[in-house]
């Protein structure tokens, strides 16, 4: 069983919230955070006990308010730490020497949390996207964006606030001394993003994509935050800043 509580905000996916088919298999305790209009649908498939309904509704400024609201919510019943994933995941897996082994998520996510525990100043920990562990030398990543599938720290005092909330929050924790760990001994597959109807996919329509960026770029505008083109859609490329945190793993 997941010594902290795992968070799934997902929208308008009753019918493919992959993520919680794929807990529902093992040992875990989760909740699925939904807006009012899709409880019943949820409830349904997968219980009233697993459904948490957030205060507002069809917002369209993406899934920041919700992953606020889920901090505060695990904040109140005085959880140290809380996991949030995202709805799309398909499995997790063990990644050595270039192969994937498919794990129990009970398995994976204890061995995340003890071993984040160990030190004090973790903001936030994830898994890797098996898009990317190929090119991992190390079990690790220290100081680098972490999105997806994350514990979080409920002692960090910041808040998501924009389209990239993901990117935004690991600048927000690394710009304050914080570290963030991307695990690279354990990976996630999703769908590719835009194959599955629901969630936040009004953020990337149009120009969404571009308007993320920019929006990033006015937050944080003395970092070298580029935006490129790659495989025909825009790119933010953040490979200079996460070089420039240097801050070592406290040990308790």
């Amino acid at each position: 069983m997941n010594k902290y509580t795992i968070y799934i905000p997902s929208k308008g996916r009753a019918h493919c919230c992959i993520s919680a088919d794929l807990f529902m298999k093992s040992n875990l305790k989760f909740f699925i955070v939904v807006e009012k209009q899709d409880y019943e649908s949820y409830a349904k498939k997968y219980g009233q006990e697993r459904i948490l309904v957030l205060p507002f509704a069809n917002l369209g400024i993406g899934v920041h308010p919700a992953r606020n609201w889920i901090k505060e919510h695990s904040k109140s019943k005085g959880e140290e730490k809380h996991w949030q994933v995202d709805d799309d995941m398909i499995y997790v897996a063990s990644y050595s020497k270039g192969k994937e082994t498919r794990q129990d998520p009970d398995y994976v996510i204890k061995t995340i949390e003890g071993f984040t525990d160990r030190y004090k100043n973790v903001a936030i920990t994830g898994l890797t996207s098996n898009a990317f562990v190929f090119s991992k030398k190390k079990p690790f990543g220290l100081n680098q964006m972490v999105y997806g599938f994350f514990l979080f720290n409920n002692e960090v005092p910041y808040s998501w606030r924009c389209k990239g909330e993901d990117t935004d929050m690991s600048i927000q924790c690394l710009e304050n001394n914080w570290c963030t760990i991307n695990m690279h001994a354990f990976c996630f597959s999703t769908k590719p993003i835009g194959k599955s109807k629901g969630g936040n996919e009004e953020i990337y329509q149009n120009n969404g994509r571009l308007e993320r960026a920019l929006e990033l770029k006015d937050l944080w505008p003395y970092l070298p935050i580029k935006i490129t083109e790659r495989f025909g859609r825009v790119h933010q490329d953040l490979s200079t800043v996460w070089r420039r945190y240097k801050q070592p793993l406290i040990k308790k």
